[in-house]
């Protein structure tokens, strides 16, 4: 994958209920460029089949905001194309 890590390590969001957690998981794995994910403790390991394309980022940045999760993970696949959506939130 070039200089782009396979792995992306994000701190896990917190769950409010059962159906949230799996919602989470399913929007996540419905990400074509993820090809596994997994964890240990409260750290999340999001690995990738490829470098994210412009859809994939779209639904990467959605996922992580709507879960306050740090977008930041998402740096190194940062264009000139997308670094208006990627910049932090108010």
């Amino acid at each position: 994958m070039g200089k782009h890590s396979r792995i992306l390590v994000v701190r896990g969001p917190t769950y409010f209920a059962p159906g949230d957690e799996k919602a989470f998981f399913d929007w996540l794995q419905s990400i074509p460029c993820v090809a596994n994910v997994g964890g240990k403790l409260r750290d999340l390991f999001i690995t990738l089949k490829r470098p994210p394309s412009a859809k994939d980022m779209v639904e990467l940045s959605a996922l992580l905001r709507r879960y306050r999760m740090p977008v930041k993970v998402l740096d190194p696949f940062k264009t000139a194309r997308n670094v208006k959506w990627l910049k932090p939130q108010p």
